[in-house]
């Protein structure tokens, strides 16, 4: 396997509270939280490929649903195609 293109420890956290307030013009919800990071989380990774995708794998990686419906996908397709980014690097 080639080494990746970039990689990013991602900590995951933990919401010790989570406050929703006022609906603000846009629609979303102001929102108010307290959340310790824990020394668990995930590893991403960056690879040169022919269009976008995305490959998870891991303990939990079923429970994580179709690709069509990642959104980290889903965010990197609409950044590419907002800004005329081509879909391989």
């Amino acid at each position: 396997m080639t080494a990746p293109l970039a990689a990013e420890d991602a900590p995951a956290k933990i919401n010790l509270a989570l406050h929703v307030r006022a609906r603000m013009a846009d629609g979303y919800h102001a929102l108010e939280t307290l959340f310790a990071f824990t020394r668990f989380g995930d590893r991403l990774e960056a690879f040169a490929a022919p269009d976008w995708s995305l490959e998870v794998s891991g303990e939990g990686a079923g429970a994580t649903g179709p690709e069509a419906d990642n959104l980290v996908l889903r965010a990197a397709r609409a950044f590419a195609a907002s800004t005329g980014c081509p879909s391989r690097y």
